[in-house]
């Protein structure tokens, strides 16, 4: 079963348990995230071997991607650890990876907004926090960890940088466009209550056919006369309407 929880934080916060479809998250929605599956490698020398990270993260069900080596199918979220000694030998150290069914936790940001969620490494649990920020220049997120994943009492922290953490198109696009669009609306609205009510009001109690008659001929009236009401209001807007000057004129 699917939930939201919301708490006050600097944003809204929502928790939302089972199968993360992100398209029923208030916040989700919003965001490009459903669209794209993030990772990230980062090599380190550490004589006499040398290690490598890999992270992935697919947060949202409707994005479908394979999932990488030696993590579990059913993962979101998965980071592995590689070391190559100096013999050209590679063995994998460590892979946390975290389940689609574990909850996840919603923060919207100011830039952006941030998931959180717990995963079972071992006997120990671990707090993993992705942030999203938007980048909508690149064609993938940028995935950079802050702190070593071996210190097991601080919280697994990753920053995504890329489209996932924009706001969907539409959703840019609704601004004074939408206001204009809800004006109509209600304008129309307004219209059609005024010319019910005033077509009842002078029929009285006629009958249902002289209301209708008396509704069509006031719309018809009304139709017909805004080509010369928009007409009129161009002229003034445009023209200024006729001025008038004081004096003489020469014969």
């Amino acid at each position: 079963m699917k939930y939201v929880r919301c708490v006050l934080l600097t944003g809204a916060l929502f928790n939302i348990a089972a199968g993360l479809k992100c398209a029923d998250s208030k916040v989700l929605s919003r965001y490009k995230v459903s669209q794209h599956a993030a990772k990230g490698k980062f090599t380190e020398s550490t004589p006499p071997s040398e290690t490598t990270d890999f992270w992935w993260i697919n947060l949202c069900e409707e994005h479908s991607e394979p999932v990488p080596d030696k993590c579990k199918d059913d993962a979101m979220f998965c980071h592995r650890q590689q070391v190559k000694l100096d013999d050209g030998k590679e063995y994998v150290t460590q892979v946390f990876d975290v389940p689609r069914n574990q909850e996840v936790d919603v923060e919207e940001l100011r830039d952006g907004f941030q998931v959180s969620f717990t995963g079972k490494w071992g006997e120990r649990e671990r707090k993993v926090k992705v942030r999203y920020t938007c980048a909508d220049d690149k064609a993938e997120d940028e995935v950079s960890a802050e702190g070593a994943f071996g210190a097991h009492t601080t919280p697994v922290e990753v920053a995504l940088r890329g489209p996932s953490g924009c706001i969907q198109a539409t959703e840019k696009s609704s601004g004074i466009g939408g206001w204009i669009t809800w004006l109509v609306i209600y304008a129309v609205l307004l219209t059609l209550i005024y010319l019910l009510a005033k077509s009842y009001m002078s029929v009285g109690h006629g009958s249902m056919q002289d209301f209708r008659e008396e509704f069509v001929e006031r719309s018809t009236n009304l139709v017909s006369s805004l080509p010369e009401f928009a007409k009129e209001v161009m002229g003034k807007v445009v023209g200024g309407g006729p001025s008038s000057r004081g004096g003489y004129s020469a014969v």
